[in-house]
């Protein structure tokens, strides 16, 4: 017997920084939630990251108030992160120097403890 699962996710978006992928303004304080139905997760996973430096950073919580990603700034693309809740709060916060490119983050609501790749 053989066969062949694929499992597709529940609910999917993108979040991105303003402009993206133009260069997001100074002195910027951008807050982003991600919630979906009870009992699933979220599965975030960076297409883009481009930040001017660690005055120019994005900030993840869980919805428990868990961090997930303190401070992510720079070039180094962040790696997948899975939410332990439904929740997922995102902050973005920009000095008044340099801008760039910023970032893209695809995120999908999934059942918890199921394969994801």
């Amino acid at each position: 017997l053989h066969f062949s699962l694929t499992l597709k996710p529940l609910v999917k978006g993108v979040v991105t920084s303003p402009n993206h992928p133009g260069n997001y303004p100074s002195l910027l304080e951008q807050k982003e939630k991600i919630q979906v139905e009870e009992g699933l997760v979220i599965i975030l996973q960076f297409t883009a990251f481009n930040t001017a430096n660690s005055h120019d950073h994005l900030r993840i919580t869980d919805g428990d108030g868990t961090i997930l990603v303190g401070k992510a700034y720079g070039s180094a693309m962040p790696t997948n992160i899975t939410s332990t809740s439904n929740i997922i709060d995102m902050l973005f916060r920009t000095d008044a120097s340099t801008t760039r490119e910023g970032w893209s983050v695809s995120w999908s609501a999934v059942t918890p403890g199921m394969f994801h790749s």
